[in-house]
């Protein structure tokens, strides 16, 4: 009896260890990792799992009817922001843009753009195939896009998004 005591808290001691060291690595990134991250044309590692996935459309123009659609993920980071990741693909096949929002109490503090590239043009694009540039665009014309399209798709955000990132 007192060795099947023993095992189980041995067991229970490894699992809470285990536990311990798997959410020691859950660690949210600060803006400015992200941001030089972003600026170096790596991937972006948040460090965690998106709050929220969701997908926005618009119409580039409003007369010509083609829609384009993007990819938004919102992360949280460890000082009360949130950061906002955008995807689009263009429909030629070989690229698009990634935008990075870093916002909190839905007041967007840093905005960046970067144009991103697909080695293999053939078939579904995998993470391995996509190499970013290190030019990021943070004029005035792509600031006033971001806020417009920051403005469309933050009405979209679930209960958690908005109870954490305020």
């Amino acid at each position: 009896m007192n060795k099947a005591l023993k095992l189980i808290a041995i067991y229970i001691v490894a699992l809470s260890g285990t536990a311990c060291i798997n959410t020691s690595t859950n660690i949210e990134k600060t803006k400015s990792k992200v941001v030089d991250q972003f600026s170096s044309g790596l991937e972006i590692n948040t460090g965690s799992i998106p709050l929220q996935i969701l997908n926005d459309s618009f119409e580039v123009t409003p007369d010509d009817g083609l829609v384009l659609n993007q990819t938004v993920e919102v992360f949280k980071l460890n000082n009360g922001e949130c950061l906002s990741l955008v995807t689009l693909y263009n429909e030629s096949g070989f690229g698009g843009y990634e935008d990075l929002l870093v916002f909190k109490d839905s007041k967007i503090t840093t905005s960046l753009q970067r144009n991103l590239f697909f080695l293999n043009e053939n078939g579904a694009v995998m993470e391995a195939d996509i190499e970013y540039d290190v030019n990021v665009d943070n004029s005035e014309e792509t600031q006033n896009i971001l806020i417009e399209d920051f403005n469309r798709y933050k009405q979209k955000f679930n209960s958690k998004v908005i109870s954490v990132c305020k």
